[in-house]
């Protein structure tokens, strides 16, 4: 996390499937309530089905907030923390 934010996440292609994705967002999580944060929000390739179900599975929240940036659409995603 740079400045409060996470500026990018990406699992080397060889280990996709195995849950580093998972466990990457789970120390995400961690980081964040040490922090004191209760919500985080996200901003992914809406037509990246792959992240969003990893966002998904650890239950970030799809938005209708949509922006343009580098030619492709990016959808916002939220994830509150509880306890």
């Amino acid at each position: 996390m740079i400045g409060g934010g996470l500026v990018y996440l990406a699992a080397d292609p060889d280990a996709r499937g195995g849950g580093v994705g998972g466990r990457l967002l789970a120390h995400v999580d961690e980081l964040a309530r040490s922090a004191g944060r209760s919500e985080l929000s996200l901003w992914v390739i809406d037509d990246n089905a792959r992240a969003l179900a990893v966002y998904e599975r650890a239950g970030w929240v799809r938005t209708d907030e949509l922006k343009q940036a580098g030619g492709r659409r990016e959808r916002r995603l939220v994830r509150r923390l509880s306890g």
